[in-house]
């Protein structure tokens, strides 16, 4: 598993991937790339673009399986946007990422 902040936890346990003091679900760029994860192409950082990834928030549950696919702190029944990727789910041809 990567390790965005090399702080020795794999992403898929790390409550706060880019070790900025903001735990992923309230953090409004997970992985510190300067990228705000709506728009981040890969909002784990782990390589893997949002589109193929099976965990696209990197916390070790695959997206079929996640009640907050994007991390985003809003639970997938709610989120107008449950992968992240910036299309509103009623218009997106993968909301629940790849």
């Amino acid at each position: 598993s990567t390790d965005v902040d090399n702080d020795g936890t794999p992403n898929d346990r790390d409550a706060d991937i880019d070790g900025d003091g903001l735990t992923n679900d309230k953090d409004p760029d997970m992985d510190g790339d300067g990228i705000p994860n709506g728009s981040d192409p890969d909002v784990d950082g782990d390589g893997i673009p949002n589109t193929s990834d099976k965990d696209i928030d990197g916390d070790g549950i695959a997206n079929k399986h996640d009640p907050d696919i994007d991390g985003d702190g809003i639970k997938n029944g709610i989120d107008k946007d449950s992968d992240g990727d910036g299309t509103t789910d009623a218009e997106d041809d993968t909301p629940g990422g790849s």
